[in-house]
């Protein structure tokens, strides 16, 4: 990718044949990375905006926002954090998200799926992440995993300051988004924690569905019988 293409999470399409296409938060991490990245990110450099974060995590503050969902403002928490980081410069984002993936998201990972992701990659693979969490994190966390493509939600900026909104956004999408990028994919994987992906898992060759125990019954429900649950504890 060039330098541009990364700042964008874009890549110029490439032909590969056989893709696992691989999600990010509750996937490939036991975490939500633009939440986590946003306490970790503002923890020196705003206290009142810290703690705002942190009281988003706790459960009133879960509960105040399912609340609020309830008369159809829908991801009022992830609009509000991705709000907060209007003015700053993309590429002081950038190298925070950097030391953050190197240095606190390990601790998170989901050693079942790195297990898969290098699997993938020695049957001849090529990796895609495809993620609702914003791109200078899933650009980082490619690097990391040494993904062949990448896609996430994209910051909007100007003169490389962040206005606090998004250019684009995966969520929901992803298989039109798998379909833009590489549309003459012949096989495809999927390895995915989302609901939201349901659409990309009915059309993948094979499925790999990331759950807990209290929404094992749900999947049963609706998975087709190519796709296997791994149950994590």
């Amino acid at each position: 990718m060039s330098a541009e293409q990364e700042s964008t999470g874009l890549a110029v399409k490439a032909v590969h044949n056989k893709v696992a296409v691989i999600d990010v938060d509750g996937t490939l991490y036991r975490a939500n990375t633009l939440f986590s990245f946003s306490e970790y990110f503002w923890y020196r450099r705003s206290t009142i905006k810290w703690i705002f974060l942190k009281s988003g995590s706790t459960l009133p503050g879960k509960a105040f926002f399912e609340l609020v969902s309830l008369f159809g403002i829908k991801n009022a928490r992830r609009s509000l954090v991705i709000k907060m980081f209007q003015g700053v410069p993309l590429s002081d984002l950038q190298a925070a998200a950097a030391l953050y993936v190197s240095a606190v998201l390990p601790k998170f990972e989901v050693g079942e799926t790195f297990d898969l992701v290098r699997q993938f990659q020695r049957e001849g693979y090529a990796i895609y992440l495809i993620s609702g969490s914003i791109d200078p994190i899933i650009n980082a966390v490619a690097a990391r995993v040494g993904a062949d493509w990448w896609s996430s939600a994209e910051l909007e900026s100007v003169l490389n300051v962040v206005v606090g909104d998004l250019r684009s956004d995966v969520r929901g999408s992803k298989l039109e988004v798998l379909k833009r990028q590489n549309p003459h994919v012949t096989e495809f994987c999927a390895v995915t924690d989302n609901p939201e992906d349901l659409e990309l898992i009915i059309a993948s060759n094979s499925a790999w569905v990331i759950t807990k125990a209290r929404k094992r019954r749900w999947w049963r429900r609706v998975l087709p019988r190519h796709a296997k649950l791994m149950e994590l504890r």
